[in-house]
């Protein structure tokens, strides 16, 4: 990681990125680092979440990877109890949670939960059941 953050006031924050891993939010995740901030990857898909973790620290930053499924109460709150007690509160979270599928056609239940369940109701779920709230400073 650089020795000078573009943006210092991003320097310690605690950034949770919900879909961690996928393509836009791991770049995110490796800018963020970049810049000084202490980055936990949130996603279904644990591998992935681990080896993008893993070239953080690798990097010289800092980063926690949880397997979490955003549409799971439980999954989150264990989540973001982890993170609290790893490093202490949230000071931002970035919800890059979705799906894709590789259907030419999707039937109604599964649009659902592509279309509006995943990326649209999801942050209505995380955030107070995980009890991210943005810290004071």
């Amino acid at each position: 990681m650089s020795e000078l953050a573009l943006h210092p006031a991003l320097a310690g924050k605690i950034v949770v990125i919900t879909g961690g891993a996928g393509a836009l939010c791991s770049a995110m995740a490796l800018e963020l680092a970049r810049q000084g901030a202490k980055v936990a990857i949130l996603n279904r898909t644990e591998a992935k979440g681990a080896a993008l973790a893993a070239q953080i620290t690798s990097g010289g930053g800092q980063s926690l990877s949880l397997a979490c499924d955003v549409m799971d109460a439980l999954n989150v709150q264990q989540a973001a109890d982890e993170i609290r007690r790893h490093w202490g509160p949230c000071d931002l979270l970035i919800n890059g949670a979705g799906a894709i599928s590789r259907r030419r056609s999707l039937p109604k239940r599964l649009c659902r939960t592509v279309i509006w369940r995943i990326p649209i109701s999801s942050p209505f779920s995380i955030c107070p059941s995980a009890d991210f709230a943005v810290s004071s400073t």
